[in-house]
């Protein structure tokens, strides 16, 4: 079973430095039981990473307050 850290900095995967949707996807076809970590769980992991952080795409318009 790789880990979710060789699945997102592997450049042959489909989860390679890509979504967290396709990585989710990716890790639930790694695991034995289909089911990957929480979203939560991989959210967190993703924004500590800086491969994520410095090349995601930038908000242009920011959510107002009502």
């Amino acid at each position: 079973m790789a880990s979710i850290s060789d699945l997102y900095y592997d450049e042959g995967s489909p989860a390679g430095f890509s979504t967290l949707r396709k990585l989710r996807a990716a890790e639930a076809a790694e695991t034995e039981k289909g089911k990957p970590q929480s979203v939560a769980a991989t959210k967190a992991w993703s924004e500590q990473q800086d491969a994520y952080t410095q090349h995601r795409t930038v908000r242009r318009r920011f959510a107002r307050n009502p």
